[in-house]
């Protein structure tokens, strides 16, 4: 799945006058030949801005886009449309839409060799690196992609979460070596970006249960599954953390009752002289 087309659905929930998100849902309809629904986001577009320049590049990639045109009056061999030739960035795009990445990551690549700083490459490279879950890179490249592009939105959130993920992988390596101080610290680092997270609370449960402290985690596994209920994950290390909390409570109690018994009188001197 295109991890753009989500981020932009998301930013037109917060920001729906958004003209890049806009022209970003209206091309990836464009690229798979919807046409109803890329009609819908350039409408809105236009409304907004009708001299956005991004307009006329949507309607070469789909013309039943453009004003007047539907399926109806559309009468060109689908041919025409099928082997019409596309920009190297539309056909990078088209790649990424259709989950062919390395096929992208070959397009773009193409592109940021004779333009190394061409914003629309460096986002879509971008993207790559956040399908291949290589968040460092996916970072280099979205950070240089905002330089270029600071009002880019779609952009912002895609560095946002290659930063959550980034984040997120390091609290579960550090978790899986052992080093459960450090997992801590990324997992409540990760949480700072995102309070409910499932798998950012998840993790931060099983680093606390790794630290002997079921009571703590069990909160943790309780948001984790309030957000996401059928996360199977959550549900094993909340029983697990109740029973555990339970289990220590009833050492604790055991110490705490053979502390208040008198002198002599503790179980294994009571059973000798019972004999």
């Amino acid at each position: 799945m295109d991890l753009a087309v989500p981020i932009w659905k998301r930013v037109l929930e917060t920001e729906p006058t958004n003209t890049e998100a806009l022209a970003g849902l209206a091309r990836a309809a464009a690229l798979k030949g919807d046409s109803t629904l890329a009609t819908m986001y350039l409408d809105k577009l236009r409304a907004i801005n009708p001299k956005d320049p991004q307009i006329a590049r949507i309607e070469k990639i789909n013309p039943l886009a453009a004003p007047g045109k539907d399926k109806l009056a559309w009468q060109g061999p689908a041919e025409d449309r099928a082997h019409r030739v596309l920009s190297p960035e539309e056909a990078a795009y088209q790649s990424l839409h259709t989950n062919r990445i390395a096929e992208a990551e070959s397009r773009f690549r193409a592109i940021l060799k004779r333009q190394p700083n061409d914003a629309s490459a460096l986002a879509g490279m971008g993207y790559v690196r956040l399908q291949q879950q290589n968040y460092t890179a996916a970072i280099g490249f979205l950070e240089r992609a905002k330089q270029k592009r600071p009002g880019d939105q779609a952009v912002t959130e895609a560095l946002e979460t290659a930063r959550f993920r980034f984040i997120v992988s390091e609290g579960n390596r550090s978790l899986a070596a052992g080093d459960a101080a450090t997992a801590e610290k990324r997992f409540r680092s990760a949480l700072e970006l995102r309070r409910e997270s499932p798998e950012a609370l998840a993790g931060l449960g099983e680093t606390l249960l790794a630290r002997n402290d079921p009571g703590a985690a069990v909160p943790m596994f309780e948001r984790a599954i309030a957000a996401q209920p059928a996360m199977q994950s959550g549900w094993r290390g909340l029983v697990f953390a109740l029973i555990e909390a339970n289990y220590v409570r009833r050492k604790y109690l055991e110490l705490y009752m053979l502390s208040k018994q008198p002198p002599g009188n503790g179980p294994a001197e009571s059973s000798s002289r019972r004999r």
